[in-house]
């Protein structure tokens, strides 16, 4: 039988069944309207027995569950109450003929049922807000065979297969474009509300759909790259659903107050109960009822899964913005963390660099810019890098003959290299000096000139003489200043790490409100940096994009990858990024603070809530004890979601 929110269609009749019996009980009762008919007594014996089972039936069995697993909870508390009320009715209609507890035990019965049934409803709710990642890929896909196009199923294609996106349809799977250009909604994914428009080999993913009009006839040609569980799709809800189902030190806080709660509650039962029986031996029903709202008073539900609850409901809104939180400890980390160290290339700036100019340096012994260019090209034909990549795509473009170069070496500074027996050096700044490569003043000018507008240059040396150099303009995210902002008010010291030149550096960091920053630092400085700034206990997060700056990432307390995309299963940083979205970093930080206020705030208010709830049960009704428990769980709802959707 199907279900929702945790009850089957039968336990919702169940509990309409008990508030119906419940209703009975209370017309006929005369301690309440003071009614009295012929067999009455059975009539109460019967409908309030019937309403006490049918409402307890869950109560009961979810108890025995706890008692078998060895924990101690709600379910066996309001078991208790409901065991100890109904057999004092019983006793009544039986033996002493009194008729004054049955319409209390059916009514504490229908309010535990509403309260178990709105409790599974909160959680049902807040366990749905889980992004649910895979339902975004479509059932069909348009495969391109030869001149033909056939519908298959999406789960039917294979790495290499040609697919179709027409205009408003979703992407069946992760692969490059071939053809065609559009814009792409990708914010189921990646939480960014402005559509990416893709062109001719981007990468495009699965569940993302083709934005543009259906009219326009704007089609995208993709060849899959990925399938099944390679998908970023899968890889997201593996992280979403690992972060849900993990447990951390907070965990057994909420199990040890749990446990401290059930005993405070079972003791204050007894010695309430006691009291009354010592006092006033002939009360038997006052002890009865005394112990009996101690132990309904006890809202245990909410203390022992306040923090997978929160964090569930974290992890939902964290994934819908496309953050994927690895560890909870991470959570903890970055909440605690002093220190954000950002890098430039690709964080605070675009990382779509774009060549500006080349320069022949004074007195080079190379005839043209374009002869720079092939030389620049040729010895980083093998890198990943950025600037390596534009340079070789843009010697292809020029269709430009690159030298044939040998014993090709990849260095700290760049890459050094030999042709027709002199050496090559390709770098950047730091290799001038590391090599003692003079460099006229009238060039030093024009490099300042280019590093003041925030511009990089990369210098081509063949035997340790400068013969030219390459001026790049990578533009600053709009975003990054708002990121920097953010970071500033959540009283983050905020530090740039770079291997660019001190103008580029500075420049940027300026205009971004970033005082402290570390220029032209080679990799095996910027490990020794963090570690230096980690000297005086403060806790270090690292921002950098996923591939390029993994090195740093990895000596980081907290690294965040911006970025990852499509490969986000291999990326082993605590927290990912699915975009390049720099905000993302404030966004999961502000985060891991509301979802540690909101589990602190939620235990305290909880807790205070059942201290002062057992010390006082003995001075009101039961059905007040019992509609506590709705209370407290409408009180935990309400809190956790204003904290963390605000």
């Amino acid at each position: 039988m199907s279900k929702q929110n945790g009850y089957s269609t039968l336990d919702k009749v169940g509990v309409f069944a008990t508030l119906a019996l419940t209703l009975s009980v209370l017309v006929i009762s005369p301690a309440v309207f003071n009614v009295t008919f012929v067999d009455s007594n059975w009539w109460l014996l019967g409908l309030g027995s019937a309403g006490v089972l049918l409402g307890g039936l869950r109560y009961f069995a979810s108890a025995v569950k706890e008692l078998r697993s060895r924990r101690t909870g709600q379910y066996v508390l309001g078991s208790l109450a409901l065991l100890l009320l109904s057999g004092y009715s019983v006793w009544q209609s039986l033996v002493d003929w009194q008729h004054d507890a049955w319409y209390q035990a059916v009514s504490v019965a229908s309010l535990l049922a509403i309260g178990d049934w709105f409790f599974h409803g909160l959680v049902s709710r807040i366990q749905n807000a889980v992004p649910d990642f895979q339902s975004l890929v479509p059932e069909f896909a348009d495969l391109i065979d030869g001149k033909e196009i056939s519908r298959i199923r999406a789960s039917e294609l294979e790495i290499g297969a040609i697919v179709l996106v027409r205009p408003g349809a979703s992407v069946p799977a992760d692969g490059v474009v071939v053809q065609g250009q559009s814009d792409v909604d990708e914010s189921a994914i990646t939480g960014e509300s402005i559509p990416v428009h893709k062109s001719e080999g981007m990468p495009i993913y699965a569940g993302t759909f083709n934005a543009s009009a259906k009219k326009s006839n704007k089609a995208l040609t993709i060849r899959i790259t990925a399938v099944g569980g390679d998908l970023l799709v899968k890889s997201a809800q593996r992280a979403v659903s690992g972060l849900v189902s993990e447990r951390a030190a907070v965990d057994e806080l909420s199990k040890k107050l749990t446990f401290g709660l059930f005993i405070l509650t079972i003791a204050v039962a007894l010695i309430g109960s006691g009291l009354w029986l010592a006092l006033a031996p002939t009360e038997l029903g006052k002890a009865v009822f005394c112990a009996s709202a101690v132990l309904l008073a006890a809202n245990l539900s909410i203390v022992s899964n306040v923090s997978s609850l929160v964090n569930t409901l974290m992890a939902a809104v964290a994934g819908s913005g496309g953050i994927l939180v690895r560890t909870r400890t991470a959570l903890y980390r970055l909440r605690k963390s002093h220190i954000v160290v950002l890098n430039l290339v690709g964080t605070l700036t675009a990382g779509e660099p774009k060549l500006v100019e080349i320069h022949l340096a004074k007195g080079t012994s190379l005839g043209s810019a374009d002869e720079v260019l092939a030389i620049a090209a040729a010895a980083d034909a093998n890198s990943n890098h950025l600037l390596a990549r534009l340079m070789n795509a843009t010697a292809k473009d020029r269709n430009l003959t690159e030298p044939t170069l040998y014993e090709i070496e990849r260095i700290a500074t760049g890459v050094s290299a030999r042709i027709d027996g002199s050496s090559v050096l390709v770098g950047s700044a730091a290799t001038l000096t590391q090599n003692n490569v003079p460099i006229d003043v009238q060039d030093l000018v024009k490099v300042a000139d280019a590093n003041s507008k925030g511009n990089s240059v990369v210098y081509v040396v063949i035997d340790y003489l400068l013969v030219g150099y390459l001026e790049f303009k990578d533009e600053v995210r709009e975003t990054a200043r708002e990121a920097v902002n953010s970071l500033h008010l959540q009283r983050k010291r905020v530090i740039s790490i770079s291997g660019e030149a001190e103008g580029v550096v500075a420049g940027v960091c300026a205009s971004l409100g970033i005082v402290e920053y570390f220029a032209e630092v080679l990799q095996d400085r910027k490990l020794d940096i963090i570690d230096r700034l980690r000297q005086d206990g403060s806790i270090i997060t690292v921002v950098g994009d996923a591939f390029a700056d993994a090195q740093t990432l990895a000596a980081a307390d907290v690294a965040i990858a911006l970025g990852v995309g499509g490969e986000l299963g291999t990326q082993s940083a605590d927290v990912l990024v699915i975009s390049d979205e720099p905000r993302a970093v404030s966004r999961i930080m502000q985060l891991a603070a509301r979802s540690n206020r909101t589990v602190n705030s939620s235990l305290v208010l909880v807790t205070i809530l059942n201290v002062l709830g057992v010390s006082a049960a003995g001075f009101y009704p039961m059905p007040i004890a019992s509609a506590g428990l709705v209370l407290a769980s409408t009180l935990f709802a309400g809190n956790t979601i204003w904290r963390l959707r605000k």
